[in-house]
């Protein structure tokens, strides 16, 4: 395999792969991968072809490796020949029935369900049905009948400095630093069409209170990237839930709200929607001995 380095045109490469196989993670989205410095998406390389992509990039002194994007008739020959390049390669965001595919005998493969993704039916987010619902029903219901008035549209570049406020305000009710968030959030507005992205604004007495961006993924899958609301109104958050999955994700074969990263009340507020599946992420080593 040869490697260059990556630029916003090897989306076409990618999204040709994606759309062939069976790949619902947000991992080869350009805007997750260039917005988390983790992947040093500036100097990361890609070895494409008609039908195979493969990423990497530099960290800690060793190359991990993104290489899914094949058939999986073709994987674990294109797992072999990344090992035979490089014996210290990682092998990382594979998804796990790919990763089955492998002979457990010769490579380690580790998971840690803190990046598991949470794979939604769009019609379940869209029309809350049944029992197990009814609670976010009744959060809707609540803001339709307090908020008579409310604008939920298409986000406008003139909405950025807004959007950032909005932010800023929710960050204050946090502990933590969230300054990596924000840089993600100006990094994917940056790059808004590049990356192909789509957003969405919820506007109450002419203030943006809640905002929403996400993309739509050639192999199918719906991504809710960001979701930021006002808690100070009660419901928002179901409200923009529903909303933008009816108005973007409607068609598409899953919903990937993404991982919970290990955070309690975040495993919580995602279990509570019921995914239908997981997207089950794996890294895989190969054996010394």
């Amino acid at each position: 395999m040869e490697f260059r380095r990556i630029t916003f045109d090897d989306k076409k490469l990618i999204d040709n792969c994606l759309s062939k196989y069976e790949c619902y993670g947000s991992t080869y989205s350009l805007a997750y991968l260039a917005s988390w410095p983790y992947f040093d998406f500036c100097n990361m390389e890609i070895s494409a072809s008609d039908d195979t992509v493969v990423l990497r990039f530099e960290h800690d002194g060793e190359y991990k490796y993104l290489a899914q994007l094949t058939s999986p008739q073709n994987f674990p020959s294109l797992v072999a020949t990344i090992f035979e390049q490089d014996k210290n390669a990682v092998i990382m965001e594979l998804e796990k029935h790919y990763v089955d595919l492998l002979d457990k005998d010769e490579y380690i493969i580790e998971s840690d369900e803190r990046w598991y993704e949470y794979m939604y039916s769009p019609i379940d987010l869209i029309e809350l049905k049944g029992k197990k619902y009814h609670s976010k029903r009744n959060h809707i219901n609540k803001f339709f009948s307090t908020y008579k008035e409310f604008e939920f549209r298409m986000y406008q570049p003139s909405d950025r400095d807004a959007v950032m406020q909005l932010f800023d305000e929710w960050k204050d009710t946090k502990t933590g630093d969230m300054s990596r968030e924000r840089k993600v959030i100006d990094n994917m507005l940056d790059h808004f069409e590049e990356f192909e992205l789509l957003a969405s604004v919820m506007v109450i007495d002419d203030k943006i209170v809640a905002f929403t961006m996400g993309e739509i993924l050639a192999s199918g899958v719906g991504i809710v990237h960001i979701e930021k609301a006002d808690t100070n109104y009660d419901g928002l958050y179901t409200v923009i839930n529903m909303m933008f999955a009816k108005e973007h994700f409607a068609n598409m074969l899953y919903i990937n709200r993404q991982e919970d990263m290990g955070i309690e009340g975040l495993r919580r507020a995602k279990k509570s929607y019921y995914p239908v599946r997981m997207s089950e992420k794996c890294i895989v080593k190969k054996r010394t001995n």
